[in-house]
């Protein structure tokens, strides 16, 4: 069943109005992609990771003198260490029942694929800006590395990570 943004719109097609353009589709999916409460949930917990990240990362490079680079591998474990467990316990609390160690290799998996995007991403924007790499400027860097990981993430942790188990 496809999202109509109106009813108007159905009655447009019914009385020979033009298909939707592909841009008016594409919006459609995103509007059913931005309102799904899974997807909410999911950009809550993603806040909390970021927030756990830029934490952790803070503390690896001014409390133990860690570069930018390793310090955020540390602060991309510990994130994604709490965002298994808060997704596990809330936003997929239905299919978050199943077998742990299974669920946690398989998000583990997703999120470092995710990852690669992110630390992608963030690498990019310190390449392309060198003063992104200090505090607290590096927090925009933080942020395009996390937005680039985002949808692939909630793919995998959706479909494959917590993917209710179908019953034999």
């Amino acid at each position: 069943m496809a999202f109509r943004a109106s009813p108007e719109r159905d009655d447009d097609l019914a009385h020979g109005g033009s298909a939707p353009s592909p841009l008016s589709r594409a919006a459609d999916a995103l509007a059913r992609a931005i309102l799904d409460p899974t997807f909410l949930r999911f950009a809550v917990v993603g806040l909390t990771g970021y927030t756990v990240d830029a934490l952790v990362l803070h503390a690896m490079m001014d409390g133990f003198g860690l570069n930018h680079f390793t310090g955020r591998l540390v602060s991309f474990c510990v994130a994604v260490a709490v965002t298994w467990n808060l997704n596990r316990l809330w936003t997929f609390r239905a299919a978050g029942q199943g077998d742990r160690v299974r669920q946690a290799a398989i998000y583990l998996g997703v999120q470092c694929c995710g990852g690669l995007a992110n630390l992608a991403a963030y690498n990019a924007a310190i390449f392309a800006v060198p003063a992104l790499k200090h505090w607290p400027a590096i927090l925009i860097a933080l942020a395009a590395g996390s937005g680039a990981g985002m949808v692939l993430n909630f793919a995998g942790a959706k479909h494959l990570a917590f993917r209710p188990r179908i019953a034999v």
